[in-house]
């Protein structure tokens, strides 16, 4: 009588019989291009209330820029897990010009008051953006910016 190794066998049915790269990617909560989140201020509107969030999205390869978006999240009346009540892009590189920013720093004041630091990619000037959100029916204001084509003005 002869015996079999039956070791590989065993291996072979603990491991699975897919490769480990044709494995699926893990999935994850926040899209991968942001790179700074900032939560902060509240806001109030009829029977809702909720906070203010603040994200950059860097888009580009060799020369990055920024996208910056505010919104509204609240959480939901039926599960109490928080979501998203409005989002507006504040700042769309396609829009207002090559500009890749930092950390948005907030505070509250009739809403919130944001402020970002960045440097245009092609040229290295610096410069900064400075906006305010208030009422979720309210357009976000720009107040102040040295980047882009801007002066006081609704979005």
């Amino acid at each position: 009588m002869t015996v079999k190794p039956v070791v590989p066998v065993i291996l072979v049915l603990c491991l699975g019989a897919s490769p480990v790269g044709a494995q699926e990617p893990p999935q994850i909560g926040l899209d991968p291009s942001v790179v700074w989140a900032a939560s902060g201020g509240s806001w109030r509107a009829e029977t809702r209330q909720g906070h203010y969030r603040v994200l950059v999205r860097h888009l580009g390869g060799d020369h990055v820029v920024s996208e910056v978006t505010v919104q509204w999240i609240a959480p939901d009346p039926e599960t109490s897990e928080y979501q998203g009540v409005r989002s507006v892009v504040v700042f769309d590189p396609d829009l207002h010009g090559p500009w890749s920013f930092g950390e948005p720093e907030l505070e509250s004041r009739s809403g919130i008051l944001v402020r970002l630091e960045g440097t245009n990619p092609y040229t290295m000037e610096h410069g900064e953006l400075i906006f305010r959100a208030a009422a979720l029916d309210e357009i976000p204001v720009v107040l102040e910016g040295s980047v882009g084509d801007w002066g006081p003005h609704a979005l």
